[in-house]
């Protein structure tokens, strides 16, 4: 699913520079988890070597709690104000990581303290995972920048799509 998104996206896996985690702090389902995006990023074969950590890991549950079937959404929302802001944010309560995470021979580091993302492109990547079997994972990227010359002479982006409506059903009556 993560190598799915990635070839989506037309974005290797170093490319990325935060991956906001479903991270749950489960000693099975994180393990698991940081496995799955540890053997994505060593399948690229140009990937720095995976002493050098470049990708930091966040869960928005260590903010705020689970949110049980608004989790998805609501790592989503962070991970596009982290992008928006240019910032990583910090995982709260973090003290050191589970032994079974296996950090040390990975790419990735947990984000222990507010830090300006100055690493270009901006690309995250969101994991969301489902109780039900239903899992996600997307690639965000940093929005353009808004600058005068992609301005119309009607003060509106040159380059502006209109929103796309998608249909949603949670199969209860509203």
């Amino acid at each position: 699913m993560i190598e799915q998104a990635l070839s989506s996206a037309a974005v290797k896996p170093g490319q990325l520079s935060y991956i906001e985690t479903h991270g749950t702090g489960t000693p099975l389902g994180d393990p698991i988890e940081i496995e799955a995006l540890r053997q994505v990023f060593a399948s690229n074969e140009t990937e720095p070597n995976s002493a050098q950590k470049i990708c930091a890991i966040g869960s928005v549950k260590t903010n705020i709690g689970h949110c049980d079937s608004a989790a998805g959404i609501a790592g989503l929302i962070k991970a596009v104000l982290c992008l928006q802001h240019r910032t990583l944010v910090p995982s709260l309560h973090f003290e050191k990581p589970n032994p079974q995470l296996n950090l040390v021979r990975s790419p990735f580091y947990v984000s222990t303290q507010t830090e300006s993302w100055v690493r270009e492109p901006r690309l995250a990547g969101v994991s969301s995972f489902g109780i039900g079997g239903t899992n996600a994972h997307v690639i965000l990227a940093e929005a353009p920048s808004r600058d005068s010359s992609s301005r119309s002479r009607h003060g509106k982006c040159s380059h502006f799509q209109p929103a796309v409506s998608l249909p949603w059903s949670t199969g209860e009556p509203i």
